[in-house]
């Protein structure tokens, strides 16, 4: 188990509950269905036990490495990381055999503990899921693209509670907290000097800046960018200098979206007639 200086993060690798799941299957015969099922839940509670193996010691350093290699090493990264609340914290724990049967296997997920925000935060994320040669094909989805994605959803969660958070859903994102996170993750690529960016969370599509943009110049996206910026760390991303910042940029994405609407309502009426 490893604890970041500085940061109220701890890095798990343990994987005692992938052997505690094996030998449940092993027994499986011989008990219920209700039996397994609750024995396989508890099993997520040794998450959080620390493993002085081999395994989970090369995982918590990977985290590590990727965190202080990468995210530390940008501006928007030190932002995001100055935002987490000193009191709450945040663990970051292997995607697991029963996170990939429950959700997929290419996915990582941010989530409360508990119902109570005080016990913490946790991500369910595994480097290797995104390897160029698996999920991380795509730009966006490169290893520290996608922890940085995560973390954005940790501090949101950390500094509101899942009841603070926009769930509001807006179309291609599932919901305000996706497009944000999709947002912050191109202006970090950004400061990579990447050249594409994502439009939206629900599609793998890619654009330069100038076709991002455009997409982001429509209405509901332009309200949804304005939405976020009473947070703080969003506030803090839009002083960033970067090429793609629609944060800070958001005012002339405003003045672009008023004669996008203009043609999108000529073009409503042209087709009644």
């Amino acid at each position: 188990m490893l604890r970041l200086k500085l940061y109220p993060i701890t890095i798990s690798g343990s994987t005692l509950d992938e052997d505690f799941r094996s030998i449940v299957t092993a027994i499986g015969p011989w008990l219920s269905a209700t039996q397994q099922d609750w024995l396989l839940r508890r099993s997520n509670r040794l998450d959080f036990v620390n493993d002085p193996r081999a395994p989970a010691q090369r995982y918590e350093e990977d985290i590590r490495a990727l965190i202080e290699a990468h995210l530390l090493r940008t501006e928007i990264g030190k932002t995001l990381f100055g935002m987490l609340p000193k009191d709450l914290r945040i663990w970051i724990i292997p995607y697991d055999s029963m996170a990939q049967t429950s959700f997929g296997a290419c996915n990582a997920i941010t989530s409360q503990m508990s119902s109570r925000l005080s016990d913490g935060v946790r991500i369910l994320y595994s480097p290797e899921t995104w390897a160029y040669s698996a999920c991380g094909r795509l730009p966006g989805y490169r290893a520290d693209e996608t922890l940085f994605h995560e973390m954005v959803h940790a501090c949101r969660l950390a500094r509101f509670g899942f009841e603070g958070n926009n769930h509001e859903p807006l179309r291609d994102n599932k919901d305000h907290e996706e497009f944000l996170a999709v947002q912050m993750s191109n202006v970090y690529r950004s400061e990579g000097n990447a050249k594409t960016f994502n439009h939206a969370y629900m599609t793998s599509k890619l654009g330069t800046q100038a076709e991002v943009e455009r997409t982001l110049s429509a209405p509901d996206f332009v309200k949804a960018i304005e939405g976020f910026l009473d947070d703080p760390f969003v506030a803090a991303v839009a002083k960033i200098n970067t090429a793609f910042n629609p944060f800070r940029d958001i005012a002339r994405l405003k003045a672009q979206a008023e004669p996008l609407e203009q043609q999108r309502k000529q073009q409503q009426q042209h087709r009644r007639k």
